[in-house]
């Protein structure tokens, strides 16, 4: 458990058998097998999001075959399409982002404000940016493989 302030001896005292360590001792014992688990374990649900993001693009394009078929008999040619379908994949992506940022700030705020008292949190700017572009090479190319399938049968 990390404590902020308070007296060292009054804490071990209080609290018989637990060990309380000063911030640079605890910022040392953190890099143990236990942060590879948690690495592994982010990884896994990083992995878990990747795929449902992929296999809802795709199912939701796949699913609008006879939209898309009405849409290139009326004279939309498969190029418009495309491009359609992505346009809201950017836009749906945009609103996810800003969303997701909000979110992510409300609780990294609060985790920020119990464990080091500053409201602040380190958020590497590359970090972010990184992710975000991950999510939206990501979701641009599921639409774009299953839209292409999706155009053609739909031309059929």
């Amino acid at each position: 458990m990390l404590v902020a302030g308070g007296n060292r001896e009054a804490l071990e005292r209080a609290l018989p058998g637990v060990t309380v360590l000063d911030q640079a001792t605890a910022a040392q014992e953190s890099d143990t097998p236990n942060a590879a688990v948690t690495y592994v374990a982010m990884g896994l649900i990083i992995a878990f999001c990747a795929i449902s993001v992929v296999n809802t693009l795709t199912m939701s394009t796949m699913d609008r075959t006879r939209e898309l078929a009405l849409l290139l008999k009326v004279g939309t040619t498969r190029r418009q399409a495309a491009r359609m379908l992505r346009a809201e994949t950017v836009t749906a992506t945009t609103i996810s982002v800003l969303i997701g940022t909000a979110i992510s700030l409300v609780t990294l705020v609060a985790f920020s404000t119990g464990t080091t008292g500053s409201s602040m949190p380190h958020v590497p700017p590359h970090t972010y940016l990184t992710v975000v572009a991950a999510v939206a090479t990501l979701a641009l190319a599921a639409t774009a493989i299953s839209a292409r399938f999706t155009l053609r049968g739909a031309g059929k």
